[in-house]
């Protein structure tokens, strides 16, 4: 089930006018991740004792706007989430294995411990590739779901941390369908 809930943060003195009557000057957002991105990377979070994604689909039954979270009462539990939010990114990118893909999208996963450069053939396309942990940019871990969702996963972190040093509520809101 994808989630049908999105993020974000506005000024205070705006934060009770829709979501579209905001302007980028007075609104913050948590990321364009759709909703399968955005309920993995919210994944295993907490948000004072319970569940992250729970306490949000809560909210939402009392209405199509609530806030989640607000400065200074919720501060302290919401950079504790953005901190969860933090480690599990870097959980999971140290059990990612190293992968490359050729030019023609064929990928080559190898062990983490290379040491020195490979070349091969693709077996794709013909081409021939060099896996070298050296070369930037060559470099690709885990599948492009896997990358979304620890992308989306820093990028909520550091709104949570943003929308916080703002003095600003953090407000969820349901997803246009």
């Amino acid at each position: 089930m994808a989630s049908s809930f999105h993020l974000y943060a506005a000024a205070p003195w705006r934060a009770h006018e829709p979501y579209d009557a905001l302007g980028a000057d007075v609104r913050l957002d948590a990321g364009s991740s759709d909703g399968r991105v955005l309920e993995a990377a919210l994944a295993r979070i907490e948000y004072r004792g319970a569940a992250l994604l729970d306490r949000a689909t809560q909210l939402l039954q009392a209405g199509p706007t609530s806030v989640l979270a607000r400065s200074p009462v919720d501060l302290a539990a919401l950079l504790r989430s953005s901190e969860q939010l933090l480690l599990e990114r870097a959980r999971d990118l140290r059990t990612q294995k190293p992968a490359w893909r050729c030019e023609c999208g064929q990928r080559y996963t190898v062990c983490a411990a290379l040491l020195q450069p490979v070349s091969l053939q693709c077996d794709g396309c013909a081409a021939r590739l060099t896996l070298d942990a050296a070369i930037p940019g060559r470099l690709a871990l885990g599948d492009d779901f896997a990358v979304r969702v620890n992308e989306a996963r820093e990028t909520i972190a550091r709104f949570f941390q943003e929308a916080m040093a703002r003095g600003w509520p953090v407000l969820v809101r349901a997803r246009a369908e």
